[in-house]
């Protein structure tokens, strides 16, 4: 039987089709970029995709060293600086200069950048930090969706995150922004009962932070009337002293927390 060329071809294409992948992909793989070729296009090249490329490729091969993630801080590529923020964790704790290169993003233009260097802040332990965190989150509560996107990426860290912007004088000042941030991060640790727990610790014991503040985070820590009781694997210690305390202000919103709360002995609530 003769079998015309066209209807041969067109029977073995797909298997054609798969040898050429296969021999691309050996092809490819000897082929392969080095790291110095990697370097050259992550540095020079014009396509956003391409350097990003190239840098992934180098994390596999060579991580970059601290002068490569800091000409690369300087990338227009949003998703570039964002990338190397991660890239730059294991070089931060003996090298200053480099995380205060990488805290100034705080500023940077781009909502992305900001949300990475935030989900990675407890990394660091500049002076600077505790700034940067605040620069952050002013930023970000500006809108309910930059104040969505902050929970995001500080969950599970909200009580780590409250300590340190306790620690920073400029946070104590009474603004709007700074309540938004409290209500953000209290709004995490209100569901977390060991969190709790180390919060009300906290707010009784550290006489550094002005009992109006104590005070307003005591009332964001508070879950709406609405909502179901938190349930506390013991009563707090801290909860008698808060609920005595000389300052009507703070004596006030622990009652009302305490009316909120629940553990083992299901104390009756407060007349």
């Amino acid at each position: 039987m003769q079998v015309d060329g066209t209807q041969f071809c067109m029977q073995r294409a797909p298997l054609l089709i798969a040898l050429l992948a296969v021999l691309s992909g050996v092809n490819a793989k000897e082929k392969s970029a080095s790291p110095s070729e990697l370097s050259h296009v992550l540095n020079t090249d014009g396509d956003d995709q391409k350097r990003l490329s190239a840098l992934r490729q180098l994390e596999e091969t060579s991580p970059p060293d601290a002068k490569q993630i800091t000409r690369s801080l300087a990338d227009t590529s949003a998703a570039i600086r964002a990338e190397v923020i991660r890239l730059a964790l294991p070089l931060i704790a003996t090298d200053d200069e480099l995380q205060i290169r990488l805290l100034a993003l705080a500023n940077d233009r781009s909502e992305s950048v900001r949300l990475q260097l935030l989900k990675f802040i407890q990394h660091f332990n500049h002076p600077l930090v505790n700034k940067s965190l605040l620069r952050i989150l002013t930023l970000q509560v500006g809108s309910k969706a930059g104040n969505a996107a902050a929970q995001s990426a500080l969950q599970g860290s909200e009580w780590e995150t409250l300590k340190r912007l306790l620690g920073n004088p400029d946070f104590n000042a009474p603004t709007e922004a700074h309540s938004k941030i409290l209500h953000l991060l209290t709004t995490g640790i209100a569901t977390i009962p060991e969190s709790m727990m180390e919060l009300l610790d906290f707010i009784a014991s550290d006489t550094n932070v002005p009992p109006g503040r104590r005070a307003e985070i005591l009332r964001a820590a508070c879950p709406r009337e609405n909502d179901a009781k938190l349930p506390l694997p013991r009563k707090p210690d801290a909860l008698s002293s808060l609920t005595s305390s000389p300052e009507a202000e703070i004596r006030d919103a622990a009652r009302k927390l305490e009316s909120q709360l629940v553990w083992p002995e299901f104390p009756s609530p407060r007349k």
